[in-house]
């Protein structure tokens, strides 16, 4: 068997690790498998590898990002790196195309589907986000436009960044129209979490696909909880009786952002009273916000080590989870597999994939029921870690979807 995934990032991003960890799970199982990405670094050894593949480059990249907020289409043009995916696919002829994130400007959506379509390619496409049934927007929140077609998107700015136009409704159709060339036969969609997977259903777009959950996995050989003798961080908690951890790709402190930050800050500004409690964030900074100006914030900007992310979870008595919507969330799942509960907002996928008795959820911007529960959370004493959410059993779905597709 000869498998292809096709996604925006390779080794690093959320999903950019579960293509990893699945090219990896392939190859040792004996299985021919490639990768086709478009954003980050190509390193001299996967270039050399012959499995590894590059199609986009990320000046042209940008100017499809400057062009679409003219066109208001975000996900056509990239001519020259989508003449370049397909040279690749024509050259690697998988028996398995399986198509993840394609969604950052690295190939033309619609004539991707149409070729892959056009040569009846096997093909597994996983839902990470909304965007192949919204047409525009990863996060619909709210707005239930995308069940009949779009017409006047009420979040247009937010939704497609178009400065001009709405072409909602036709980037709607040109979606729905590039994946009706797949054959339902020859593909097989996939959720990230039965919550998605529950709004995909009501799409016209999937009305004939049976959408299969496979939850995204994580190293837990990594991901588990490390005693103190163990963790560098320990010394934390001689200072602190209550340590809380908020991740996110990028800090911003608007009240629009949707990852929470602005939440995080109120929550800084209602602990002040108690010195004893600390927040610690962990992501980029892109924005430059000024953590000094609050000193129960601890900022230790992005973590790549990832056994010392999950060391960091260990020690904490709760990560907190205040995104406005979430399709999965791996935050959570590294969270709990540290034998850490996660405390926060419904946002969709963290509260459908996180388990009862290690995490705890409340509305939306209900911050004085979540400041309550954060007074009332208790440090544990006998952390587990759990094996919930382990990559390989990730894998073992994945590659049973693949023998099914080419027996079928």
């Amino acid at each position: 068997m000869k498998v292809l995934q096709i996604n925006t990032w390779f080794r690093v991003g959320s999903t950019g690790k579960l293509v990893e960890s699945i090219f990896n799970y392939s190859v040792n199982k004996g299985i021919d498998s490639y990768v086709m990405f478009g954003r980050g670094k190509f390193s001299r050894e996967d270039k050399n590898s012959g499995k590894i593949y590059k199609n986009s480059r990320t000046i042209e990249a940008k100017t499809n990002s400057v062009l679409s907020r003219f066109s208001g289409i975000m996900y056509g043009g990239c001519y020259i790196s989508t003449k370049k995916a397909i040279r690749i696919i024509e050259k690697i002829k998988p028996d398995i195309i399986h198509i993840h994130c394609t969604n950052s400007f690295v190939v033309n959506n619609y004539k991707l589907f149409k070729f892959i379509g056009g040569h009846n390619y096997k093909t597994v496409i996983t839902l990470h986000a909304e965007y192949l049934f919204t047409g525009s927007c990863s996060h619909s929140f709210n707005c239930e436009q995308w069940k009949e077609g779009c017409k006047k998107c009420l979040r247009l700015k937010q939704a497609t960044r178009s400065v001009i136009f709405d072409r909602t409704k036709i980037a709607w159709e040109k979606m729905r129209n590039a994946l009706s060339y797949i054959d339902v036969n020859n593909r097989r969609i996939v959720s990230v979490s039965n919550w998605l997977g529950e709004k995909a259903k009501l799409s016209p777009t999937f009305t004939k696909d049976k959408i299969e959950v496979v939850g995204n996995g994580i190293n837990t050989d990594v991901f588990k909880y490390y005693k103190d003798k163990e963790n560098e961080f320990s010394y934390l908690k001689d200072n602190y009786k209550k340590i809380f951890l908020f991740c996110t790709p990028n800090f911003a402190s608007s009240e629009n952002d949707i990852k929470g930050g602005y939440y995080l800050l109120k929550l800084a500004s209602y602990f002040e009273k108690n010195p004893d409690t600390l927040f610690i964030v962990v992501g980029g900074n892109k924005y430059n916000f000024d953590f000094s100006k609050h000193k129960n914030i601890k900022y230790l900007g992005n973590i790549v080590d990832q056994s010392k992310l999950a060391k960091l979870y260990s020690i904490c008595d709760a990560t907190l989870m205040l995104s406005k919507q979430e399709t999965y969330s791996l935050v959570t799942a590294e969270s709990i597999s540290c034998g850490t509960k996660v405390i926060g907002f419904k946002s969709g996928g963290p509260e459908s994939i996180a388990l009862p008795e290690m995490s705890e959820f409340f509305a939306s911007g209900d911050l004085e029921s979540l400041t309550t529960a954060l007074e009332n959370v208790l440090r544990s004493q006998n952390k587990q870690s759990s094996l919930h959410y382990s990559d390989q059993k990730m894998c073992e779905q994945y590659l049973r979807i693949y023998n099914e597709l080419i027996e079928k």
